[in-house]
C-alpha cells in the first residue's frame, strides 16, 4: 500500500512540476485508432497529453499524428492544438467543440438522408468550420509535422505483386501530408509526403499551381476515413497512385470513389509538381499526359 502511495505522489510531482530540458526535444509520434464514439474520449485524451507536452517545453514535440476514422480527425486536431496557442480549459478546446456537443439527433437529421446511409454528414459542419476557422487562424512559423490517415475504397483496386503472376484486391490507402506553419494569420503549406527511395505504390492528394495540397482536398480525405458501409456515404478523393522509376500511376483512367462529398473547387488538371519529382527520366509514360483520379 506505501509503495502505491509512494507511486501515486510521484505521478502528481510530475504531472504539476516541469521537467528538465534536453538539449534537443525529442520527437513524439501519435497514433490513433477509430471507433465511432471513442474517438470522443480519445479527443480528452490526446487534448491532455498535448497539454502536458506544453507545459514541459524542450522536453519532447509532435512531430508525427496518423490515425484512422474518428481517429484521423483527432490526429488533425492534435496537429492544430500542438502547433497553436495554449488553452488551458479543455472546455474551450478544439477537441471539446468538436465532439461534446454531437450526439445522435445531430446524426439523424431529417430530411438530410441519404439512401445508402443511416446517418447525415450534416452533423459534421459545425465540427468542420471549427477546424476550418482554426487552420485559417494559422498555425506558428516553426511547425513542421507530418500528419497520415487511412482510406478504404468503395471498388477495390487490383494489385499486381512484383514478379509474381498473382494479383490481388487492394482496398486500403493511405495519404502522408506535411504541414508547415507560416505564422499567425495565414494558413499553413500543405504538401504530400512521400519517400522518393520508395520501390512500391505511394497515394497522393490532388496539388494546385504551386504544388500544395488545397485544404479542402484533405477535407474530403478526412470524411472518407470517417465514413463506413451503413454509416456515412463513401467520398470521392481526387488522387493519384504513382510509383517510382516505372512511369506506371495504376487506375489513373478511372474515377475512383472512397470511403468518406465530391472535392470542391478543385481542378481536374491540377499540377504534378511532386509526383514529377518521383517520376525516373525515361520512363515509357510522360507524367504530363496523366490527370488525376
Amino acid at each position: 500500500m506505501t509503495r502505491c502511495l509512494l507511486a501515486v505522489a510521484a505521478a502528481l510531482v510530475l504531472a504539476t512540476s516541469p521537467l528538465p530540458a534536453l538539449a534537443a526535444p525529442l520527437p513524439a509520434s501519435m497514433t490513433i485508432a477509430g471507433g465511432v464514439s471513442l474517438g470522443a474520449y480519445e479527443a480528452g485524451l490526446v487534448y491532455y497529453t498535448l497539454e502536458g507536452l506544453r507545459a514541459n517545453p524542450g522536453l519532447t514535440e509532435l512531430k508525427l499524428a496518423t490515425g484512422a476514422s474518428a481517429g484521423s480527425v483527432n490526429g488533425f486536431m492534435a496537429v492544430l492544438q500542438s502547433c497553436g496557442a495554449g488553452v488551458p480549459d479543455p472546455r474551450q478546446s478544439l477537441f471539446w467543440k468538436a465532439w461534446i456537443p454531437l450526439g445522435l439527433a445531430d446524426l439523424t437529421q431529417p430530411g438530410k438522408e441519404v439512401p445508402t446511409a443511416a446517418f447525415s454528414r450534416a452533423a459534421f459542419d459545425k465540427p468542420l468550420g471549427l477546424i476550418s476557422t482554426a487552420w485559417a487562424s494559422g498555425l506558428r512559423a516553426d511547425c513542421d509535422v507530418v500528419f497520415g490517415l487511412s482510406v478504404t475504397r468503395l471498388q477495390p483496386r487490383m494489385v499486381s505483386l512484383k514478379g509474381e503472376r498473382l494479383t490481388l484486391p487492394r482496398v486500403e490507402e493511405h495519404f502522408v501530408v506535411r504541414v508547415q506553419g507560416r505564422g499567425p494569420g495565414k494558413p499553413p503549406r500543405l504538401t504530400n509526403y512521400a519517400d522518393p527511395a520508395w520501390e512500391g505504390e505511394q497515394a497522393l492528394l490532388v496539388e494546385d499551381k504551386n504544388g500544395e495540397v488545397p485544404f479542402p482536398a484533405l477535407v474530403d480525405a478526412l470524411f472518407a476515413s470517417t465514413a463506413f458501409p451503413g454509416a456515412f456515404p463513401p467520398q470521392a478523393i481526387r488522387h493519384c497512385v504513382v510509383t517510382r522509376g516505372t512511369g506506371t500511376w495504376p487506375g489513373w483512367s478511372r474515377r475512383d470513389r472512397l470511403y468518406s462529398s465530391t472535392a470542391r473547387g478543385i481542378s481536374p488538371r491540377s499540377s504534378q509538381t511532386f509526383a514529377k519529382s518521383l517520376w525516373k527520366p525515361g520512363s515509357p509514360t510522360s507524367l504530363v499526359s496523366i490527370p488525376w483520379i
